[in-house]
């Protein structure tokens, strides 16, 4: 039997005088016989199978390999749309997903605290004092191993409700022979918040402070990201005196105006006793 070819698709399809189009694609055949005795006027039909049709074994309407080509290059392409479409589905619910989740339901600052009486608390035996809108408890975390064997007694501080922002005062007394600069306090403050699993992207700068005459002190202000989602303000007011730190610390949404002038209000508050034991 013979057959006329489609180049578009790879067919082969069974040859009649009146076949233009093939039967797999619907497209036009190259070679038809209305065109071809267009060329060759008088040619019976049976000279342009002879010359154009080509006898075959595959079964009418069989795609050749030109289809079967095509069809594998369609499939690949289908199949790698689906990959990336996985695969922004994956990206999107593990990052943008978490982002929004967590900023969402990460509060702001209550705004409660800019009209209601605050606190004033002497905080530890090296009498630092500090006016907060919460209440501040003991709230001790062990140390690690190197920062532990240069000191004698620690205490940490901590608001008890979580309105939108982490208060957090540290104090620290170091042996004798042990250094303590402001300098040493400073890396120390930033390498604690560099070690915490939920903490990334940190961006900061430091300004000189001075709560009182005879204590070395700088504020460290900046951003980072939480949980690799929210960006969160934080500010770090380090003080050395002796052989004793402390660090005030508050982390707030970096959106929230509330939270940025409650914390400015809060270190402004902070005072250290020029007497003290110890």
């Amino acid at each position: 039997m013979n057959y006329l070819h489609c180049h578009a698709c790879g067919c082969q399809n069974p040859a009649t005088e009146f076949l233009t189009f093939c039967n797999n694609c619907h497209k036009k055949l190259q070679n038809n016989y209305a065109d071809w005795k267009g060329k060759h006027p008088g040619q019976p039909y049976e000279q342009f199978l002879a010359a154009i049709a080509t006898a075959s074994r595959t079964p009418p309407g069989t795609p050749g390999t030109g289809w079967i080509k095509r069809t594998t290059h369609h499939r690949r392409r289908y199949m790698l749309t689906c990959c990336i479409i996985i695969l922004l589905s994956i990206i999107t619910g593990t990052i943008i997903g978490k982002r929004l989740v967590i900023t969402w339901f990460y509060p702001g600052v209550n705004k409660a605290w800019l009209y209601t009486s605050w606190e004033r608390m002497t905080i530890g035996r090296q009498a630092l004092q500090i006016s907060t809108p919460a209440h501040l408890r003991i709230n001790d975390k062990a140390l690690p191993p190197d920062l532990a064997s240069g000191i004698t007694y620690h205490k940490r501080y901590t608001n008890d409700q979580d309105e939108g922002m982490k208060i957090e005062v540290k104090f620290f007394s170091y042996l004798i022979n042990t250094s303590n600069s402001l300098h040493s306090a400073a890396i120390q403050s930033v390498k604690s918040m560099e070690t915490s699993p939920d903490i990334s992207d940190i961006q900061y700068k430091e300004l000189p402070a001075q709560p009182s005459d005879k204590t070395e002190c700088l504020l460290q202000q900046g951003t980072y990201r939480y949980k690799e989602a929210i960006l969160l303000s934080f500010s770090n007011l380090v003080m050395v005196r002796g052989q004793h730190r402390w660090i005030v610390s508050l982390h707030y949404r970096a959106d929230d105006q509330t939270g940025r002038e409650i914390a400015d209000r809060i270190l402004r508050t902070v005072n250290i006793k020029d007497t003290y034991g110890g």
